[in-house]
């Protein structure tokens, strides 16, 4: 029973990442997409991770959360892959309504 939960622990947890890159694949995805769909998945992890039907003890929300700050850092602030074209994007994007 343990495994069964925890497989769908680990499910429930990549869902919004699985569903975040198969919006992004499209041919009119742009640097905006990106910018936006990764917020979400973040968001929509968090009520994942901190859902307590879900039940992931809070050493695993923290390690959630390191690995999750990190990677935002490396793309969107002072990362090796860090490029504000995306916050522009998003920017511009918004103001094209």
């Amino acid at each position: 029973m343990d495994f069964e939960f925890n497989l769908a622990q680990l499910v429930d947890v990549g869902t919004p990442a699985v569903k975040a890159l198969a919006c992004l694949e499209a041919n009119e995805s742009t640097a905006s997409d990106v910018f936006i769909f990764w917020h979400a998945m973040l968001q929509a992890i968090k009520d994942v991770i901190t859902n307590p039907q879900c039940e992931f003890p809070n050493e695993i929300q923290q390690q959630i959360f390191g690995i999750l700050n990190s990677r935002h850092q490396e793309l969107f602030e002072d990362g090796n892959l860090s490029n504000q074209v995306y916050l522009a994007a998003t920017y511009l994007d918004s103001n094209d309504s």
